[in-house]
């Protein structure tokens, strides 16, 4: 998407802001163990484009995101992602539910840690929705 600009000197063109819209939010668990943990409150219409997990020692950590819509939860995931790869990224971009509207709140939830763990990053990439 882009938008029509003008320049001083006449010429027309076109601006993109598509990379202004993407953004990340991440939350860094020290000894994860199962539970929930508060990611943000999205700022305005998004939709998710992946989740990540990153380990750090043990064997692996579960896990998922909420998404909470008032009072009704519901994971982006279809199954849970399994971190077991030492100091490495593990991602999923099969989405459910990623469609998000201001006001809604993710929640990285850790299901299961295993092998003593010594730090986990759940992550979520999301794109803001630009105007029409």
């Amino acid at each position: 998407m882009g938008y029509r600009v003008h320049s001083v000197d006449g010429k027309q063109g076109e601006v993109s802001l598509a990379h202004l819209s993407l953004r990340t939010a991440q939350v860094t668990i020290a000894s994860p163990a199962a539970g929930t943990h508060v990611l943000l409150r999205i700022p305005a219409a998004a939709t998710v484009t992946a989740v990540r997990g990153y380990l750090v020692g043990g064997t692996s950590v579960t896990c998922n995101v909420i998404r909470r819509r008032a009072t009704t939860n519901v994971n982006l995931l279809a199954t849970n992602l399994v971190a077991n790869a030492a100091d490495a990224w593990t991602s999923s971009t099969t989405i459910q539910n990623g469609t998000l509207a201001a006001g809604d709140t993710l929640i990285a939830e850790v299901t299961a840690a295993a092998g003593s763990p010594t730090q986990a990053a759940i992550e979520v990439d999301y794109t803001i929705s630009t105007p029409a």
